[in-house]
């Protein structure tokens, strides 16, 4: 009899540690359940937008590329076909822009901030500069969906009709550059690409107002900064080549 006592107080002892160490497995497994992972810390700044569970702020680093639909025309005098570029002329024009800048997450749906805009006017043949800043809000619709809304001024230049100073007066097309208010809704996937509006108003400082309504796609941050890297190194390689004096 005692010996089975002793037996039974073991198998006691037994079953008692595996059970403290089955409940202390299960509780060392309980972070991995979503709800748990769900609590996880945000990172305080993401390459990539992610809503505030996931990130405190990000950085926006967006290739855009804003197509002009419809707009406001310079005078059928100097605009007319064949003469140049009707778009360019009236100022406000397709582009390539890049925006460079950053947004905090303020609520579990909402975001701030603001970037920097630089880019270029294509529909013109010396491509001039396009320069800005632009305030943002961001809404995110799913973890993964956003919808932004932005307004800025851009450095833009805006068509205008002259009279040249000698000869027969003819009149003439050329640019000035004028701030320009302008208006975006965007609706982006996974902060990689994005669709968008753009709508703009600028005065040419003479009296006359132009618009300008503008659609166009863009790619987000990381796929911006792998491209922008990857050109600008095939570039400085064109470059080396050229003053090396080296084939192509």
């Amino acid at each position: 009899m005692p010996h089975l006592r002793s037996r039974i107080t073991v198998a006691r002892w037994i079953i008692g540690v595996t059970a403290v160490l089955a409940l202390r497995t299960t509780g060392a497994q309980r972070p991995a359940t979503p709800d748990a992972a769900a609590r996880r810390p945000a990172d305080p700044l993401c390459w990539r937008g992610r809503p505030l569970a996931r990130c405190r702020a990000f950085v926006l680093v967006e290739f855009s590329a804003p197509r002009h639909l419809v707009g406001s025309r310079l005078d059928p005098v100097v605009a007319q076909p064949g003469s140049g570029h009707p778009r360019w002329d009236q100022g406000l024009a397709s582009q390539f822009v890049y925006d460079l800048g950053a947004m905090v997450n303020v609520g579990e749906r909402s975001a701030i901030g603001g970037t920097l805009t630089a880019g270029v006017i294509t529909d013109d043949p010396s491509t001039p500069l396009v320069l800005g800043v632009t305030g943002r809000y961001r809404r995110w619709l799913t973890r993964t969906v956003s919808a932004d809304a932005a307004v800025g001024v851009l450095r833009m230049p805006v068509g205008v009709v002259e009279r040249r100073a000698f000869g027969d007066q003819e009149l003439y097309r050329t640019s000035v550059h004028r701030p320009a208010v302008m208006a975006e809704a965007r609706l982006g996937y996974g902060d990689l690409v994005a669709v968008s509006a753009r709508g703009m108003l600028a005065t040419d400082g003479r009296g006359r107002t132009h618009h300008a309504l503008l659609a166009g796609a863009s790619i987000g941050s990381t796929t911006t900064a792998v491209a922008t890297a990857a050109s600008a190194a095939w570039i400085a390689l064109l470059f080396g080549l050229f003053y090396a004096g080296g084939d192509f």
